[in-house]
């Protein structure tokens, strides 16, 4: 009886309560979308910004990009959950409404648009923003550092998937515009009464949009604020334990190639052997131009994973006497089996030498570039000790083969300094055009090489070019990514 219409002698209709869990999934939808458009404010103005940067060159300052692509991303987590959360809530009405489309498609007929016109725009535009969201997430996630080139994919496929990315994020941009608008009289109406007639209201609001904006900036500001890291650096050793050293403390093993002060991944093994921190057993060969472990603390095969700032673990096949070290480098060292198809390479490439009477000279040079190819094939490798303050005079590095064609007329380039990318310190040389086609913002020329066995994973490894060390490789590869 509570909840029946009361008449009063003045006629007046007194309506019952209305429950308080509907209120509550009100305000639930409410907070949910208020957190949709915070979010994607974020996401879609960070999104144009890396837009803007490929296509037109504006913001060019790599600082400031790296910023906002960690502001992006976060948002984009952001955006995404509480995207799942919302087609939760609504898939009591999405669901029918996709049914009824397979069922009655005479609801779609022209004479029926004007009738239903704005509901079944908002199906339509609903269903695309789906699929748009789809696309969005799986080329966002292949996006994610590391993950085409753990497949083999980095060369071919990483220009198509930013651009799918990119101009499907701005469609995906459009669509959510237009959805809003579309509900801009739901959510106005609601936001008046939750400000004005709400107990909290106001402060339910606020704090939203704060929470919501803050949480991605947060990243950016503790990198920006974060305390300097301490001299001590770290390598660990699966089912050893990590363990650390000062890099003043470090000698190389190999003078051969690195100058004083500078050294490899093995010589960090080898000082740590020294000073009793581990048992390590190994020598050199000849044939393989590298030290090789026979044993570390008891256990055979061992391998290694390592990678600069701002990198990620990476399959590779590389001379770890060879890798060099710089600070906030990652270093893993882990059993491996298959070692001797490794090893078969670095004999082939001291053939190649020895047949070349020690000139490096690479069978197949490839240029890939946006809107066309070219290949070199036996191209001649002279030294030019663009990096002689890490590396002996007479070292050939994969830069040097750059420079060596372009001595040899056979392209024209240009080189770079940076001392950092986004918020990875690099301090090294990168090739900035070849036959005048530029890097800008995202998208540049990197590299790889190495022997055919290994092509596009295994060899392809973030060492900058002018301090990756070549011996006699059977392919190399530049070629134009945008990131």
């Amino acid at each position: 009886m509570a909840n029946q219409i009361i008449l009063k002698k003045d006629k007046k209709v007194i309506k019952p309560e209305k429950s308080n869990f509907r209120l509550n999934k009100r305000n639930l939808y409410y907070i949910i979308d208020v957190g949709l458009v915070c979010s994607f404010s974020l996401l879609f103005i960070t999104g144009i910004l890396k837009l803007l940067n490929i296509y037109g060159n504006i913001f060019y300052p790599m600082e400031f990009m790296g910023d906002n692509l960690i502001v992006h991303n976060w948002s984009g987590l952001i955006f995404g959950i509480f995207a799942i959360f919302h087609t939760a809530l609504h898939l009591k009405w999405f669901l029918p409404k996709i049914k009824k489309i397979f069922l009655r498609t005479r609801n779609f007929k022209p004479k029926h648009f004007g009738k239903r016109g704005r509901r079944n725009l908002i199906l339509i535009i609903n269903v695309t923003i789906v699929i748009s969201l789809i696309i969005v997430i799986v080329t966002g996630i292949l996006k994610i550092s590391g993950v085409l080139a753990q497949l083999g994919l980095y060369y071919q496929y990483s220009f198509i998937v930013t651009l799918l990315h990119d101009w499907n994020g701005f469609i995906f941009g459009l669509l959510v515009f237009t959805h809003f608008i579309l509900h801009w009289k739901w959510f106005t109406a609601v936001t008046r009464k939750i400000w004005t007639k709400l107990k909290y209201g106001k402060f339910i609001i606020v704090l939203s949009i704060i929470l919501v904006i803050a949480f991605p900036i947060v990243p950016m500001v503790l990198n920006t604020v974060s305390p300097e890291k301490p001299k001590t650096e770290g390598i660990s050793i699966q089912s050893v334990g990590r363990f650390y050293f000062n890099p003043e403390d470090v000698e190389t093993i190999r003078p051969d190639i690195f100058t004083s002060g500078h050294f490899s991944i093995f010589d960090i093994l080898v000082h740590l052997d020294k000073i009793g921190e581990i048992q390590m057993q190994y020598h050199f060969k000849a044939d393989l131009n590298t030290y090789v472990i026979d044993s570390l603390n008891g256990m055979q095969n061992w391998w290694y994973y390592a990678y600069y700032d701002g990198g990620w673990n990476e399959e590779n096949v590389y001379r770890m006497d060879h890798y060099p070290f710089k600070p906030k480098q990652m270093i893993v060292l882990f059993r491996k089996s298959g070692l001797e198809d490794i090893y078969n390479t670095y004999i082939q490439e001291y053939d190649r030498l020895n047949k070349n009477s020690g000139a490096v000279i690479i069978l197949d040079v490839y240029i890939v570039m946006p809107s066309s190819s070219l290949l070199f094939h036996n191209v001649l490798v002279t030294v030019h000790n663009l990096r002689n303050d890490t590396f002996q005079d007479g070292i050939i590095t994969a830069i040097d083969v750059i420079l060596s064609m372009g001595d040899q007329g056979l392209l024209t380039y240009e080189l770079k300094w940076y001392d950092s990318i986004g918020t990875a310190e690099t301090t090294s040389y990168w090739v900035h055009s070849i036959n005048g086609k530029e890097s800008y913002g995202r998208c540049g020329f990197v590299y790889e090489e190495g022997d055919n066995d290994f092509i596009s994973k295994q060899n392809h490894i973030h060492i900058p070019s002018d301090i990756r060390v070549i011996n006699s490789p059977e392919y190399l590869v530049y070629f134009w990514v945008c990131v």
